[in-house]
């Protein structure tokens, strides 16, 4: 009986040694993915964009459908409201993504006149550009019946979406001018582009 209990002490002592070491390496590997995954994360909302402008149901139901752009005037009204309070700053937003440095660049902010474009630097040094956001009304057609739009997302991988639009007012109709998809390289700053995207399919 007495060998019977020792065996079975070693037994559990060992059971739970090794239950202790599993738990160990669980919690080890854990720790080292969620640490790599924030380095492409970008925190900040008004630098991640639309997500919906990656989706292309959502951009063919706001070409063909009147309900779709109701929404879409919504997300520029709502992106509008955001900057607006950016309106002393040249620089909206900055963030370190890994090598480089992410910012909002204010080229115009005024209720019907909003520009903003993301410069990409390196060690300091700008090394790219895209228009992010905009918002005015087109020069080129009277009495402000045709406004021109871009929206931009950039996704956890740094993948960017880039969308432009113009909207004419006298027939409540959206166009297409691009939609594209980009990757930022955090090795050299450079926007790359991925694909020349259909939202027509």
């Amino acid at each position: 009986m007495k060998i019977k209990k020792i065996i079975l002490i070693i037994g559990l002592g060992l059971l739970l040694s090794c239950n202790r070491e599993t738990k160990k390496v669980n919690i080890n590997i854990k720790t080292d993915s969620s640490v790599s995954s924030k380095k492409l994360r970008i925190s900040d909302s008004l630098l991640i964009g639309c997500p919906k402008i990656a989706d292309a149901e959502f951009i063919k139901n706001i070409y063909n459908e009147f309900e779709y752009f109701d929404k879409y005037e919504k997300i520029l009204q709502n992106i509008n409201t955001k900057y607006m309070f950016f309106q002393k700053k040249e620089v909206i937003k900055e963030e370190k993504i890994n090598n480089i440095v992410l910012k909002l660049i204010k080229k115009s902010l005024k209720k019907d006149d909003i520009k903003i474009e993301l410069h990409i630097y390196k060690n300091n040094i700008k090394t790219d550009s895209i228009l992010f956001y905009k918002y005015e009304y087109d020069k080129n057609v009277p009495d402000n019946m045709q406004r021109l739009e871009c929206l931009s997302y950039i996704d956890y991988e740094l993948y960017l979406w880039h969308l432009e639009t113009f909207t004419n007012h006298s027939e409540d109709a959206l166009g297409f001018d691009t939609w594209e998809k980009y990757k930022i390289d955090t090795n050299t700053g450079k926007i790359i582009l991925v694909e020349k995207l259909k939202p027509y399919k």
